[in-house]
């Protein structure tokens, strides 16, 4: 744990505290060492439900692979057990306060959204954000137009009119004159990492009732990809989309536990957010809930929540298709997949493997490629146990995992991006901590893990604007 922290110290002081190096290096080097064990762990993991499905079923195949898997499989649930039965749920834990994870989480995305532009690292104070050239083009000529005009070239011209809840609010903040254009997007990732944070340990704290699992998730977050390539590439609306998606699912849980009209209408309007936000990442988010409501009503027979989504998407639809007649947009699902039918092809079946570990280990400089994300990830899926939670969070890698095999490698990274891997991170980790059996080693552990997230986190973002190594 000594060089986790010595590491995170250097990153943090980057880079005055130059006597801390070689801790840092060997950290980074470690990283670098299992990376290429990431494909395999991600091939795993997205294509577990496949195997779950076999398990579960009664058939001559399934009882065969059982017997075949036993060994494993009983190690697995040996190690769910003590998860469940383990002494240290009685004493004073790290996880047990929630509320400071999240704050540490929030703080720390906070931290990470600044480094990019901190004088000293950034002396010319470029843009930092591959994508980031894109919303200067479709602000800049909101801002030479009149405010009517400027909404309704933001609702139908920029972008296909898809981002419209993203690049009206800049465009606002920046027509008071307080601050430029390029200023007001170099701060979103400052406002779009800590909503990211608070979203998902929302939808965590909601979906399971669980204050230490949404508190681990939630910090997790802040060191997880969706900050660090969100920033890399300046996937800004992507952010957006996902922390609306999570209030989405958030709200729709409530819902289904209480059904309160005005619950129903915060829903439907977080999914208007969500399609006004970024159309793919509506797709994955819809089409994960329509499968999961569909599943429930299978095995139930209630209609509550099928119905429910339905009128969702129905609505979603409707409101879709009004913004193309009246602004001249693209439809959702047109403009989504326009950036993804050039890199669909039948020859792309053959190259899925190379495809799959060039999308973890050359995009975005490899960010892709974390090991204890991808591993931790893993395990929350197999120890998953049959409730209706877990089984959407399923369901999201069973969708996602369908578009990959005809997709090119960088098309591939836009799916692995938006799978909700910091809720299987945290599921992970807490599984670990509660089979350690005294609350000494689950702290330990505990900090261990999240230290060397973070130094993954500061390392990745230092790397934007410094070469430290």
């Amino acid at each position: 744990m000594g060089t986790q922290v010595l590491s995170l110290v250097y990153w943090i002081s980057f880079p005055f505290a130059t006597i801390l190096f070689p801790f840092a290096q060997l950290d980074a080097t470690i990283s670098q060492v299992l990376a290429p064990t990431c494909p395999a762990l991600l091939l795993m993991l997205i294509y577990s439900w496949i195997g779950i499905l076999i398990y579960r079923s009664d058939n001559w195949f399934s009882r065969r692979t059982r017997t075949f898997l036993g060994p494993v499989l009983r190690s697995v649930q040996s190690l769910r057990l003590s998860a469940t039965t383990s002494s240290s749920m009685t004493h004073e834990r790290l996880i047990d306060h929630p509320r400071v994870l999240l704050l540490t989480g929030i703080a720390s995305a906070l931290f990470l959204a600044v480094i990019p532009y901190r004088p000293d690292l950034n002396t010319t104070g470029s843009p930092v954000g591959i994508d980031l050239h894109w919303y200067i083009e479709w602000i800049s000529p909101m801002l030479s137009r009149p405010p009517q005009e400027a909404l309704s070239y933001a609702m139908g011209v920029a972008s296909g009119g898809s981002r419209p809840l993203l690049l009206i609010p800049v465009y606002l903040v920046v027509s008071t004159g307080a601050v430029s254009l390029v200023q007001a997007l170099e701060a979103l990732p400052a406002v779009l990492g800590p909503l990211l944070v608070l979203s998902v340990y929302f939808f965590v704290r909601e979906a399971f009732g669980d204050g230490k699992l949404a508190g681990i998730a939630g910090l997790s977050t802040a060191f997880s990809f969706y900050i660090t390539v969100g920033i890399w590439a300046a996937y800004y609306a992507n952010m957006l989309g996902l922390s609306v998606g999570f209030a989405f699912l958030t709200i729709l849980f409530r819902y289904w536990k209480k059904q309160k009209v005005s619950q129903l209408v915060l829903v439907v309007l977080l999914s208007l957010g969500l399609l006004l936000s970024h159309p793919w990442t509506w797709i994955i988010f819809l089409t994960v809930t329509v499968t999961f409501a569909a599943t429930i009503w299978w095995d139930t027979r209630k209609w509550i929540l099928l119905r429910t989504v339905g009128l969702v998407l129905a609505i979603d639809l409707s409101v879709d298709t009004i913004k193309s007649l009246v602004f001249g947009a693209q439809v959702s699902a047109q403009e989504a997949s326009a950036s993804f039918v050039p890199a669909l092809a039948a020859n792309q079946v053959l190259n899925f493997w190379p495809n799959l570990v060039n999308a973890l280990l050359v995009p975005y400089d490899g960010l892709l490629a974390n090991t204890l994300i991808l591993a931790l990830s893993l395990l929350a899926v197999l120890t998953f146990k049959s409730n209706p939670t877990r089984r959407l969070l399923l369901l999201w890698t069973a969708v996602s995992s369908l578009p990959i095999i005809v997709l090119s490698d960088l098309a591939q990274t836009r799916v692995y991006y938006d799978l909700p891997f910091p809720v299987f991170f945290a599921i992970g980790l807490l599984i670990l901590l509660k089979s350690t059996g005294r609350t000494l080693n689950s702290n330990l552990l505990f900090l261990i893990i999240v230290l060397a997230l973070a130094n993954y986190a500061f390392r990745s973002i230092t790397g934007l604007v410094a070469t430290p190594f």
